[in-house]
C-alpha cells in the first residue's frame, strides 16, 4: 500500500489509518502484538514523509510572493509550499526526517527487538534511536580523530582537542 503512494497525501494517509488501527487495537484490547503491527506501518509511513520532505525544497518564510499585488510576481516565482499548507506541523516534520535518517537495516533490526520483546513501538522511540545513532557516530568519529593525533610524529601534548559536547548542553549539530 505505502509503495503506491505518489505524494504527501497519499502517505499521510496510510499513516493516519495505520494510527487509527493502532488506536483501535489499543482501545479493543488486541494487545501489544496487534498494536505494534498497526504501529510498524505508520512509522514506515512517517520515514517515507521524512525522505519526502527531506528532499523537497524549503520554504524559508518571511515575504510572500502569494500576497503581493504584483501579479507578475506571483506567476514568476512560486515559493514552496509551508508545511501548514501541507498540513503538517513542525514537530512532525522534525520527528518524520530524523526517523527517516535511521538507516533501512538498523530499523529492520530495532522493529524486531522490539516486538520479539513485546515492547511498544513509537515515534518518540524511534526517534530516540535515531539520536542514539548520531551519538554514537559522533564518539566513534571523536575517537578516530584522537587515534590519528596520537599516531603521529608529532608531540600530541601540544594538540588541544575539544570534547564533544555534554548529551542535553545544547550545541549545534
Amino acid at each position: 500500500m505505502l509503495a503506491e503512494c505518489k505524494g504527501l497525501d497519499d502517505i499521510r494517509a496510510v499513516r493516519d489509518m495505520a494510527e487509527a488501527a493502532r488506536l483501535y487495537a489499543r482501545a479493543a484490547g488486541l494487545g501489544q502484538e496487534a498494536m505494534n503491527e498497526a504501529a510498524e506501518n505508520k512509522l514506515r509511513a512517517e520515514r517515507k514523509d521524512g525522505e519526502v520532505l527531506a528532499e523537497m525544497d524549503k520554504n524559508r518564510g518571511g515575504w510572500n510572493a502569494r500576497e503581493s499585488c504584483d501579479t507578475d510576481a506571483v506567476s514568476q516565482a512560486s515559493p514552496p509550499p509551508r508545511l501548514a499548507d501541507l498540513g503538517i506541523t513542525p514537530n512532525q516534520s522534525m520527528h518524520w526526517q530524523t526517523e527517516a535518517t535511521v538507516p533501512e537495516p538498523e530499523f529492520e533490526r530495532w522493529v524486531d527487538e522490539r516486538k520479539d520483546d513485546g515492547e511498544p513501538l513509537s515515534t518518540a522511540g524511534l526517534v530516540r534511536r535515531a539520536r542514539e545513532l548520531v551519538e554514537e557516530q559522533d564518539t566513534a568519529d571523536h575517537r578516530h580523530v584522537l587515534a590519528v593525533v596520537e599516531s603521529t610524529d608529532h608531540d600530541a601534548s601540544s594538540c588541544i582537542a575539544r570534547p564533544p559536547p555534554a548529551p542535553g548542553a545544547g550545541g549545534s549539530r
